[in-house]
């Protein structure tokens, strides 16, 4: 069984505002003890994006599925990103069962990534009608 290592902001993924990214390679099991405390941990060392790889993925308890929720709430929090990447059939059909892919943001691939981890401003309000 593998599990969850991190691949750190030394590999040259940036945000477009040169914020690093954090690379969490979730392995072939996710539980929530592995993803709280290596996300926990990054979050305190003030690191705000996280890419999950996903492509070896094939089981998901429901401690795991708490996990993703809770995490991508803190990083949310700390006005970060969490994006789930390259996820394996299994893990479309449980996100989708459990309907997380309206709340979890999910890349098939860079394109889409990059659009996810660096989202538009937002449009300024106007205020001349009131």
């Amino acid at each position: 069984m593998m599990m969850a290592t991190l691949q750190t902001a030394e590999s040259n993924a940036t945000t477009e505002h040169g914020q690093p990214v954090c690379w969490v390679n979730l392995g072939t099991t996710l539980n929530n003890t592995t993803l709280n405390s290596l996300l926990q941990e990054q979050l305190g060392q003030g690191h705000k994006h996280f890419v999950l790889e996903c492509s070896e993925l094939s089981f998901v308890d429901s401690s795991g599925l708490g996990a993703l929720v809770s995490q991508y709430k803190a990083v949310k929090a700390q006005e970060g990103n969490l994006v789930l990447y390259r996820i394996t059939p299994f893990v479309q059909k449980l996100v989708a069962l459990t309907r997380l892919d309206r709340i979890l943001p999910i890349a098939h691939g860079e394109s889409t990534l990059h659009a996810l981890l660096n989202p538009p401003p937002p449009e300024p309000v106007n205020n001349d009608n009131y």
